[in-house]
């Protein structure tokens, strides 16, 4: 068994010092869109949260696509916050779907923005791959405090977090273990060992769980304030296996039964795994 205690993602943090910097395109957002599990579920819950008249508060709008079915669910007005500058083409978004006079568009950090009136209806969708994410859970519990009503609809209500033990996806296998420890005589032990100690974004195939994956943590958006999580999980290995890391993933219950997944199980979903790798591999027997 493994016990396992993770907070907000280290490699955009060191990529971009700021983990609320900017980190996706116009193309990034399209693709977001483009993607049928995450997009569909959420369309869902916006209909069944947004009732006729409703505030709603957008955390993360990027260009403003989730705003506009806000609007056409019935919402009165949307506050669409957004800190990349991607959002510059909210507006236009909005006045081509017909909305313009119902969303305003407000470049920053939702920490430092203050609203003429509180929310209804708080709608993000900050995760990435795992709802550890850069500042998600803060910004959240900050959004929760600050610019909502008293019993205010929260989209996602919860996620789920789940592990299992897996072999090396291919592209970890491919960039980071067959080059060895001294290809063309440098040594790169250093080098290898900052890889085993950082997550990196895959998509994993079934077969490549060495054991089923088991429920690690409950994240509730009405309640949680830490983006510091700890879990322990525990499994039986149903035959010999080459475990090289862990694989994490999530389960998003959004609310008015819309319900989402990046498990490795279920349809591929954008955002692929996280693949958390052991600082060394281990063989496993079977029970």
């Amino acid at each position: 068994c493994w016990t396992v205690v993770t907070g907000p993602c280290p490699r955009r943090a060191e990529l971009a010092h700021d983990v609320r910097a900017p980190v996706y395109s116009v193309q990034d957002y399209d693709a977001m869109l483009a993607d049928g599990v995450r997009t569909t579920a959420y369309l869902a819950a916006i209909r069944g949260g947004v009732h006729a008249g409703a505030v709603v508060v957008e955390i993360g709008t990027g260009v403003g696509y989730f705003a506009v079915a806000a609007c056409a669910a019935g919402a009165r007005h949307v506050f669409a916050i957004e800190i990349n500058p991607v959002i510059d083409l909210g507006p236009q978004v909005a006045a081509d779907n017909g909305c313009a006079d119902r969303i305003s568009f407000i470049r920053g950090d939702s920490r430092r923005v203050n609203l003429p009136e509180p929310g209804d209806v708080l709608l993000s969708d900050l995760r990435g791959v795992m709802p550890l994410f850069g500042d998600h859970i803060p910004t959240i519990a900050d959004a929760r405090t600050r610019m909502l009503r008293p019993g205010a609809t929260i989209i996602p209500r919860r996620d789920t977090l789940w592990v299992a033990p897996c072999a090396a996806p291919a592209g970890w296998r491919r960039d980071h273990v067959t080059i060895g420890n001294a290809p063309h005589g440098i040594d790169r032990s250093a080098v290898a060992a900052r890889l085993r100690s950082d997550w990196y974004q895959c998509h994993l195939r079934s077969d490549e769980l060495a054991a089923a994956g088991v429920q690690w943590a409950v994240l509730d958006y009405a309640t949680i304030e830490s983006p510091n999580v700890t879990g322990h999980a525990d499994w039986v290995f149903a035959h010999d296996a080459a475990v090289d890391g862990i694989a994490l993933w999530f389960e998003g219950d959004l609310g008015f039964g819309a319900t989402m997944s990046n498990s490795p199980l279920a349809p591929r979903e954008l955002y692929g795994q996280a693949f958390c790798p052991l600082e060394r591999s281990l063989d496993v027997r079977g029970g």
